[in-house]
């Protein structure tokens, strides 16, 4: 995974002084309008072992989020996977299988996620956190609060030139996933619908397209995508064609996974295996006239 790049700020991390779960920002002390810097939310445990936990951070008015980050973090599922769905708010729900638990001697490891955040007006900003809650590994998933303790960052005047984080660029697809069909009773909706969900540890998911094709073997300049949401409703036909579900991450990375048809289809059979069988065929037959043809030259 790659790793976000600090400059030269000196990071302070709030002291812990709650008996509870708590996040805590690690942010520099002071920036200028228009500097660029991570705010990285970091969870600590409290020594209980936790396995989940959600609320929404606000984002003060003297920041601009530009982008977040989930290297190193500790959450492998995300049910809300950070993200900036109301201006100024940025939503979340992550779930630790197996549990997860800070030990005294590493606090301020158990990375989250990052906010990479530019200053846009002077002032002391400093994040805010609502609806925070985080569920206890006891086989019941007990819920108790989770608060945060914010760092404060002074932010003044502009200097003229903006100080700017480094990040690496995204470059790796979001995880391998493996959709299913399922009854759509659960959610509500008739017929069958097809349920896919996946992570991305760098710059997080975007979109899932959908594209389908009568043959199992991906051409994909052939192939048409468009945008869908889980559950998807399966339209007619859907069930004899291979369906091709892509995620793409905010970076432009993809990653593709197939399902196969649930009905038999004559065509589908055709186009992808018979055809491609004769396209064989054919130039094997091609290449042994061509061969023959040129040992009779000579």
């Amino acid at each position: 995974m790659k790793k976000i790049l600090f400059t030269s700020l000196i990071f302070v991390l709030t002291p812990l002084t709650s008996l509870a779960a708590t996040l805590y920002v690690g942010a520099p002390p002071s920036a200028h309008v228009g500097d660029t810097f991570t705010a990285e939310i970091f969870l600590d445990t409290d020594n209980q072992n936790l396995n989940a936990f959600e609320g929404s951070i606000t984002i003060p008015r003297e920041l601009e989020l530009t982008d977040i980050r989930y290297s190193g973090s500790v959450v492998s599922l995300w049910l809300t996977e950070p993200k900036e769905r109301t201006p100024g708010v940025v939503d979340f729900a992550g779930i630790i299988p197996g549990g997860y638990q800070a030990s005294p001697e590493r606090v301020g490891r158990g990375t989250a996620f990052t906010l990479v955040v530019r200053a846009k007006e002077a002032g002391t900003a400093s994040l805010g956190l609502s609806g925070g809650k985080a569920y206890i590994n006891d086989g019941v998933g007990t819920a108790q609060p989770l608060t945060l303790n914010p760092a404060s960052i002074s932010i003044s005047q502009s200097t003229g030139v903006p100080v700017g984080v480094s990040i690496d660029s995204d470059t790796v697809p979001p995880q391998p996933f493996i959709p299913e069909i399922v009854s759509g009773e659960s959610f509500g909706l008739e017929g069958n619908v097809l349920v896919f969900s996946t992570t991305d540890k760098d710059s997080g998911v975007a979109k899932y397209q959908l594209a389908r094709s009568l043959s199992g073997f991906m051409v994909r300049p052939l192939l048409r995508f468009s945008d869908v949401t889980s559950p998807y409703t399966l339209q007619a036909g859907d069930a004899e064609e291979y369906l091709f579900v892509r995620a793409l991450d905010q970076s432009g990375n993809e990653r593709i996974a197939i399902v196969g048809p649930e009905k038999f289809s004559i065509a589908t059979f055709l186009v992808t295996w018979i055809v491609p069988l004769l396209i064989i065929l054919g130039i094997v037959f091609l290449a042994r006239v061509l061969t023959r043809g040129t040992r009779r030259v000579f």
